[in-house]
């Protein structure tokens, strides 16, 4: 995370002088409120599968496991999140689970929300640009339970893992997408306060903010050897954004937004930890 931290600052520092407090504050709220939602979204996935933990205990373990996404290697947050929640008596197993559900309807929400950038991209004189549409089919199926518990199979063979032992409810599925939606959809508001703060503006550039967020969030979900998506989520941005705001613009909104983001990372580990470390022993989850 301080490697992260430290290349950020070398690529924006010279120009964060140029923004508003304002804009920067407002993105920096976006980027807490979306760190809350993903939260609430891994607890609830939890407490459907079985295991409901308190607020402090669940924070450390999915904060602290968070960090992890920093190692290149998209698994690492979930391992690292199985192994702090064996210490307050959750079984690996479901933590993993727990994890890859997330991760399975972040992924179908965040191409959902990129259909709110399809008409950029369509009219994008590149032929890559107009074809990345491909992508953004609707992916509520993924949401129904049985396609949802296949895919989680899949991911616990993957990972080696035992089989889900019962599927997630209708119900506990479509309160973590809306957990995932609102995450995703706070994380594209940020992007949409820095792009107004460098002289974007219009609703148009809203939507493609939200929607470009979606789809480079997606794309970089899925792609393993890189730590937390780095690059090629500010890759997507850049060449999302650059038509209406500028290249060298489009660069400082998508360096910036990783910069408050990896800030609040650092920081929501760093206050989860010390809550729990002065509540005294580990909690036991309630199964």
């Amino acid at each position: 995370a301080v490697l992260a931290l430290a290349s950020q600052w070398d690529e924006a520092g010279e120009r964060i002088g140029d923004l508003s407090v304002a804009h920067v504050g407002l993105a920096a709220l976006c980027t807490v409120g979306s760190l809350a939602a993903s939260f609430f979204a891994w607890r609830e996935t939890l407490a459907g599968l079985g295991d409901r933990l308190p607020l402090p205990t669940a924070a450390r373990i999915f904060f602290l496991g968070q960090l992890a996404k920093y190692v290149p290697g998209s698994i690492w947050a979930i391992v690292g999140q199985m192994e702090l929640a064996k210490v307050h008596g959750v079984r690996r197993e479901r933590t993993a689970t727990a994890g890859i559900v997330v991760l399975v309807i972040s992924l179908a929400m965040g191409l959902t929300l990129g259909l709110l950038a399809v008409p950029a991209l369509l009219d994008a004189d590149s032929e890559l640009y107009a074809s990345s549409v491909l992508l953004l089919i609707p992916l509520a199926v993924v949401l129904h339970p049985k396609v949802l518990t296949w895919l989680v199979q899949t991911g616990l063979r993957i990972l080696k893992r035992p089989a889900l032992e019962a599927p997630l409810s209708i119900t506990t599925i479509w309160r973590v997408a809306a957990f995932s939606l609102l995450s995703n959809g706070l994380l594209g508001l940020q992007i949409w306060q820095l792009a107004v703060d460098v002289g974007g503006e219009g609703w148009v550039l809203l939507a493609l903010s939200i929607g470009g967020y979606g789809l480079a969030a997606s794309v970089s979900l899925v792609v393993i050897p890189l730590p937390a998506g780095a690059g090629l989520r500010e890759a997507i941005l850049v060449l999302l954004l650059a038509p209406d705001i500028g290249a060298a613009s489009a660069t400082l909104v998508a360096i910036l937004a990783r910069l408050l983001l990896t800030v609040a990372d650092v920081a929501a580990a760093g206050l989860a930890a010390a809550a729990t470390r002065a509540a005294g022993q580990p909690v036991v989850a309630d199964h």
